[in-house]
């Protein structure tokens, strides 16, 4: 496996575990949703649902592969990933 494909399971894997732990959560307010871009290497995850009237729409953690490298862009988890 090559390391640009290795990258993207990682990410995919960490993202999808976070995303699993929430959602099983009794504290869970939101609706969350996973956006994996393979074409441009962007993995989201995210919180969208309307709560009041109002759009509900955070970003918990944004990864982007760019150079070989994993940049975390943000990182709002307890632990950090």
């Amino acid at each position: 496996m090559d390391k640009l494909t290795n990258y993207r399971q990682s990410i995919k894997k960490i993202l999808t575990e976070h995303d699993y732990l929430a959602n099983r959560s009794s504290k869970k307010k939101y609706e969350t949703c996973l956006v994996f871009d393979e074409t441009h290497d962007h993995y989201l995850w995210m919180s969208v649902d309307w709560v009041n009237q109002k759009r509900i729409n955070n970003t918990h953690v944004h990864t982007r592969i760019k150079n070989d490298k994993i940049y975390i862009e943000e990182d709002w988890t307890e632990e950090g990933i």
